[in-house]
């Protein structure tokens, strides 16, 4: 399995707080069955400038390296959890920010009530501008995203989907278990910000095992997993 979505980096974002505790997930995600995870802090537009967000995250993974150099932890693969607002495009090469400059990019969208013209224009901006294909994180949070006329008409613009896997134990188990039959979901991830949110890691693979079936689950990355890994 690939966790597309976590903060494990050490004192970076609002994740794991030090390099011990970044190690200690990675065991634990390992030990559930990942193989492959995707360090994606958070990036806000606002707070700095891609070139320094870039420096920041390198620094942070080489105080990890040789705290993990001799445990047995998943592959690991930089990226960024992106908030979408109009002010990222103020930056030239957003490529550093996708999953290890593959043009993938996990993207959070801002918390609205509905599905509004800004965030759809800034999303025809990456597709069509940048060349980027957004992953819409933790799509289970936004309520307009739940609609599956609106979820296939992004993922015709050019959108995938990424579900949280505790998601398959809550309200929305049985809509998110529809969208995936209909192949909606492209990607799970933890969000784990520290230990305590993979306390219960084999509960939750097991609920979504269930809702969506081992396989679908192993291989909710397939289509592009050979490109970014």
């Amino acid at each position: 399995m690939i966790d597309f979505h976590t903060h494990i980096l050490p004192n970076f974002d609002d994740g794991a707080e030090s390099p011990a505790v970044s190690a200690n997930m990675l065991m634990a995600l390992k030990a559930a069955g990942f193989n492959d995870v995707v360090l994606s802090s958070h990036y806000y537009s606002n707070a700095c400038p891609v070139e320094d967000f870039i420096k920041a995250r390198s620094a942070a993974f080489d105080s990890l390296k040789p705290v993990i150099a001799d445990k047995s932890v998943p592959r690991l693969h930089l990226g960024a959890e992106v908030y979408l607002t109009s002010l990222i495009f103020n930056n030239g090469d957003l490529m550093p920010l996708t999953v290890n400059e593959s043009g993938v990019m996990l993207t959070e969208l801002p918390y609205d009530a509905k599905y509004n013209t800004f965030t759809a224009e800034n999303l025809e901006r990456l597709i069509f501008n940048r060349s980027i294909t957004p992953v819409l994180a933790h799509i289970e949070r936004y309520p307009f995203l739940m609609d599956k006329g609106l979820l296939a008409e992004l993922f015709d613009m050019g959108c995938r989907a990424q579900v949280n896997i505790e998601a398959f134990c809550g309200k929305r188990k049985r809509k998110l278990k529809k969208l995936a039959e209909k192949g909606f979901v492209f990607a799970i991830g933890t969000d784990a910000h520290g230990t305590e949110d993979l306390a219960n890691i084999d509960f939750y693979i097991k609920a979504a095992e269930d809702a969506v079936g081992k396989e679908y689950l192993e291989n909710a990355f397939a289509y592009t997993k050979e490109k970014l890994i």
